[in-house]
């Protein structure tokens, strides 16, 4: 999600860019941005429709981790992959990686994810 502002940051970016705009104003000085003199109205409605979006409906894309920089939460259910590629349930204990069943795992667990999200009430496909 690293490439998405988040919308109280572009609101916070806009505000400071409005409020540079009227201490410029305020001083008596006049900026680029103040020559214009639609800017204030524009940043005032940049904000307005900021603040009005709908939500956008992003997926969280899973990805896998590499088992030897990171282990997921202790007892948590994830998906596993061991050295041969196979995939399958997994938990992480003090006993290491075991099966979802709690049976600890012969194999060199390389990477783990976490499950995604079960589906909400009237999703569909399609």
């Amino acid at each position: 999600m690293d490439d998405y502002i988040s919308r109280e940051a572009a609101l916070k970016k806009l505000q400071m860019q409005l409020l540079d705009l009227e201490a410029d104003q305020d001083k008596g000085e006049y900026s680029e941005l103040c020559e214009n003199r639609g800017a204030r109205d524009a940043l005032d409605e940049a904000i307005y429709d900021i603040r009005t979006l709908k939500a956008a409906d992003v997926q969280p894309i899973n990805r896998w981790i590499k088992a030897d920089e990171s282990l997921p939460v202790y007892g948590g259910m994830v998906l596993i992959c061991d050295k041969s590629k196979n995939i399958r349930l997994g938990i992480y204990t003090d006993m290491g990686w075991c099966s979802q069943f709690g049976n600890p795992m012969m194999c060199k667990i390389t990477h783990w994810q976490s499950l995604p999200e079960p589906p909400k009430d009237g999703d569909t496909n399609g």
